[in-house]
């Protein structure tokens, strides 16, 4: 069974560097673990200090490098402007009172001019106790953003987000979808970043005849899709969402990889496996 969402929706079919997805180790069990060359630490070291690590896999081939170049591949005008407004974020980030990049001008952020890799996997690594992976157990899952998913149709997974780490469970968390994985290195610094959409919850508590939390695709004041760029590092695990049917008929021809465009809320399933459980109940 695959880790990520059933619904893998996906509307931007470019054709650049298809990964088909061969492989049938989508998860499980941590035993043996390989951190990129980039990465300093020992990698158990820093899984028992932050209870989970995400990173890239293997560099899609095809794809522009420049930014410009990007944002018609990805469909994102203002790429360009998400990208300097994740800087300018990211560069405050030790402030005491940390200012918002959407408070601020444009100008006022930093430019950006450095060549992008692009991805379409990535590995999470999270602290998972139960009976597989036992009372100190980590397990690992692929979270894919891809244009050809096993030579079909495109796959973009969704994940949760930490928010806030004071807060546990759903309410400190974030639902996005990985509209696409791409890394740079900028100042002497790499970051791991996903283009993402984001979904916000529909009420403070979960559906009473669900028992589950429902979320909905967010939008903007002018009724734009909320998009934006976010670092891997805030990227849990894979969040698996469930389709609100609702009273009206299903389209005819509906397929997988348009669930997430054609339905307005989603249930947030925690019975995927224990781990959700625990995190979404």
């Amino acid at each position: 069974m695959p880790s990520n969402n059933v619904s893998n929706g996906g509307n931007d079919g470019d054709k650049h560097g298809s990964q088909e997805g061969n492989d049938n180790d989508e998860q499980g069990v941590v035993s043996q673990v390989y951190l990129p060359s980039r990465c300093s630490m020992s990698c158990f070291y820093f899984l028992s200090l932050f209870h989970r690590l995400t990173f890239p896999c293997s560099t899609a081939t095809g794809y522009p490098t420049t930014v410009e170049a990007l944002a018609d591949v990805f469909g994102q005008d203002d790429f360009n402007v998400l990208l300097r407004r994740f800087l300018f974020d990211q560069d405050h980030l030790d402030d005491v009172d940390p200012p918002s990049s959407s408070d601020v001008s444009l100008e006022e952020c930093p430019p950006f001019d450095c060549p992008i890799s692009v991805y379409h996997s990535t590995m999470a690594v999270f602290y998972s106790p139960s009976d597989p992976c036992g009372t100190r157990g980590m397990r690992r899952e692929s979270i894919r953003s891809t244009p050809c998913w096993r030579k079909g149709a495109p796959r973009r997974d969704t994940v949760f987000v930490e928010r806030d780490a004071t807060i546990p469970g759903v309410r400190g968390l974030d639902v996005v979808r990985l509209l696409a994985l791409f890394s740079f290195v900028w100042r002497g610094q790499y970051y791991p970043c996903a283009l993402v959409r984001w979904f916000k919850h529909t009420a403070e508590e979960v559906d009473i005849g669900m028992g589950m939390w429902v979320v909905k695709p967010d939008n903007n004041d002018d009724g734009s899709p909320a998009v934006g760029i976010i670092h891997l590092d805030s990227v849990l695990r894979a969040a698996h969402l469930m389709p609100v049917f609702g009273d009206q008929f299903i389209p005819i021809g509906l397929t997988p990889d348009r669930t997430l465009d054609i339905f307005q809320s989603f249930y947030i399933n925690k019975y995927i496996d224990y781990h959700a459980f625990e995190l979404a109940s």
